[in-house]
């Protein structure tokens, strides 16, 4: 009887566990995206997309959708629109807890086609309950498809010719200044950018922040925290990963318009890259969300895509698992409060000091520590600037004051005529660079350059406008509107006041330590048409 009952039992799991893997079967047969059902012949179109993703939110409480802005076809198609499509993961409120938010963004780039993919199949793992444990731990939020016209034209840039993955910067697409304006108010801890890189021997390469005024806690906690998790998963598969840089030390793309620049002595200062003009990653850093980007290699088009979402898969997979398991570290941590940040660094190599330590699973079925490859270049900082209560822009600097506006901070205007103690930039001027500033710093010092600044007392008219330094993502403003970094984009020709010849002025100005700001006659400004098309 043992015996029979025994094999009874048995023959019954075989056949549960057969019925449940035929019942999993039908239900992703049901669930299987439409470039799935097509064999990846053809990726997802973004209206499929949206009716699936519409289907999916109105069968699964987990999972509600939300319009995040609607793109028209330009010259294209000027009568026509689409929306940009927010998918909101989390669990019912009745179960509501804090828990890490995280944002996936994909789609930036018309020609990226598998981070629209694997956004579809993580909302159906998530939805269907693949993954959707990770939910205890994470609360999730996916943009799908940030260029709809792109995506289905397979074009890189929006109909208006905006490259939405270098428009981190001057906001100029709606469907970037809706994610913008999205991640101001719900301030997610983590956001992770899929793309499609070029041909490479590495399969995934993944990226941190670099720039030298990103809260360096959030660096180190992508880095070293998880990183390492995600290339060792991979390893496991024996899928080669890397450390990609997020800013390169290459002027060469960097069509900035800075007024002087180009008479700065020859190697005496690099700059970062444009903010955001290659990633995603330095923007959202900067104001307070860790970054990360995820690539995976690519030739472009469908061919290879059912690999290339296969990787890219993963490696989210393994992102958000490790996310997930680190919640706690991410979600209380507290950015520090800088009291000087950087305005000009020099790149340097250092081949002793490699930048990260992986541990990886090798052939033999062991963990070992290994190193990034030493090209990796590092930032040793030159120059710095303490933060000023606050910024004055001459009146005719309203691009400077729409572009601080877009990005989400409070800017006000002068009332009435005010004399205000400054300090002002003579840009383009090499001799006015102290003789032999900060050579030979050691690494990550930070020299003082308040002796390039000229001060003085100046009359600013009524309708200037003021831009205080005690707002959220201190670090982002600082960079955004300190004229002398090269991320701050705008520059026009001026004049000093009291008639010298240090032409080549901006309109930016910095209000003095000291100076009683709070006595200023100020009102709030009125740049409404720099927020995102409500359409």
């Amino acid at each position: 009887m043992t015996r029979c009952g025994l094999a009874c039992g048995l023959l019954l799991l075989l056949v549960s566990q057969a019925l449940a893997q035929e019942g999993q079967g039908a239900v992703m047969r049901e669930w299987a995206t439409p470039g799935e059902q097509r064999g990846w012949f053809a990726p997802t179109t973004p209206a499929e997309a949206n009716d699936y993703l519409a289907r999916l939110a109105g069968s699964k409480e987990t999972v509600t959708l939300d319009t995040l802005a609607w793109v028209d076809g330009g010259a294209m198609d000027p009568d026509s629109s689409l929306p940009v499509l927010l998918v909101r993961l989390r669990r019912p409120a009745s179960e509501d807890r804090e828990r890490l938010r995280v944002l996936v963004l994909s789609g930036e780039s018309g020609t990226d086609l598998s981070g629209p993919e694997v956004s579809l199949q993580v909302v159906r793992e998530m939805a269907l309950g693949g993954i959707g444990s990770l939910l205890d731990d994470l609360e999730i939020s996916i943009v799908p498809a940030a260029n709809p016209w792109g995506l289905l034209w397979w074009v890189p840039e929006s109909p208006s010719g905006v490259d939405l993955t270098r428009d981190h910067l001057r906001l100029r697409s709606p469907s970037t200044r809706a994610v913008h304006d999205f991640v101001r108010r719900w301030q997610p801890h983590l956001v992770v950018e899929l793309r499609e890189l070029g041909p490479t021997v590495y399969r995934v390469q993944a990226a941190v922040p670099r720039h030298p005024n990103v809260d360096p806690d959030l660096t180190t906690y992508g880095r070293f925290y998880l990183l390492p998790y995600v290339a060792n998963e991979l390893a496991k598969n024996s899928v080669l990963f890397r450390e990609y840089v997020a800013v390169e030390p290459d002027l060469g793309g960097i069509g900035t318009p800075l007024l002087g620049a180009d008479a700065l002595p020859e190697g005496a200062f690099l700059t970062p890259g444009e903010l955001g003009a290659k990633h995603t990653l330095n923007a959202f850093s900067l104001a307070g969300s860790l970054s990360i980007m995820l690539g995976v290699a690519s030739v472009g088009g469908a061919e290879g895509l059912p690999e290339r979402v296969q990787m890219l898969y993963e490696s989210l997979g393994y992102l958000l698992e490790v996310a997930a398991a680190q919640a706690a570290g991410l979600r209380d941590r507290r950015p520090s409060e800088p009291s000087a940040l950087s305005v000009r660094q020099a790149w340097a190599r250092d081949g002793d000091r490699p930048d990260l330590v992986w541990l990886v699973w090798t052939d033999q079925g062991r963990i070992a520590q290994q190193t990034t490859d030493r090209w990796h270049p590092i930032v040793r900082r030159r120059l710095a600037l303490p933060v000023p209560p606050a910024w004055v822009i001459e009146p005719e600097g309203r691009e400077w004051a729409e572009l601080v506006s877009a990005h989400g901070f409070a800017v006000e205007r002068l009332r009435r005529d005010a004399r205000i103690e400054v300090g002002s930039y003579p840009v383009g001027r090499a001799s006015h660079l102290p003789p032999g500033l900060a050579d030979e710093l050691p690494l990550d010092s930070a020299a003082d350059g308040s002796d390039l600044l000229v001060r003085g007392e100046r009359t600013f008219p009524s309708g200037s406008w003021i831009v205080r330094s005690d707002q959220p993502a201190l670090r982002l403003l600082f960079t955004l509107i300190e004229p002398w970094s090269q991320d701050a984009p705008l520059g026009r020709e001026g004049s000093v006041a009291d008639g010298s010849s240090h032409a080549g002025l901006y309109p930016v100005h910095r209000i003095e330590d000291g100076t009683p700001t709070g006595s200023l006659r100020t009102e709030p400004a009125d740049l409404g048409s720099t927020r995102p098309d409500p359409h």
